[in-house]
């Protein structure tokens, strides 16, 4: 045990400190995505900053109310925490992923030389 006047072991912070990485990676990438999309959307607005941090904090905003709507599922109940801490690393790295191919998939459209 790692704190066991607390109940908290070693597998309990491994797993909070993997969570809380992906979720981390999930809100920068989730940023780069804001960015690039406000700036090949809108490319000769004077207020591209400011659309890119609405669609940052709307972005995130849907994704935790994905994930809050998700967690609610009847199917998702009586996980035992293994279980949600599976539910989380999936849900995360989804996220994670969906942001990158978004952006590489923008990017590779808007920005590359070609597309010009």
């Amino acid at each position: 045990m790692f704190l066991p006047e607390l109940g908290i072991s070693w597998i309990d912070l491994v797993q909070d400190a993997a969570t809380a990485i992906l979720l981390w990676l999930q809100i920068v990438m989730s940023g780069f995505f804001a960015v690039l999309l406000a700036r090949t959307v809108l490319a000769d607005s004077r207020h591209g900053g400011l659309l890119s941090f609405l669609l940052f904090w709307l972005i995130n905003l849907a994704c935790s109310l994905g994930y809050q709507a998700a967690s609610g599922l009847p199917i998702l109940s009586g996980l035992p925490p293994a279980g949600w801490y599976a539910f989380d690393v999936i849900y995360y790295l989804g996220l994670d992923l969906l942001f990158f191919l978004l952006t590489v998939f923008l990017a590779d459209r808007k920005l590359s030389p070609q597309a010009v």
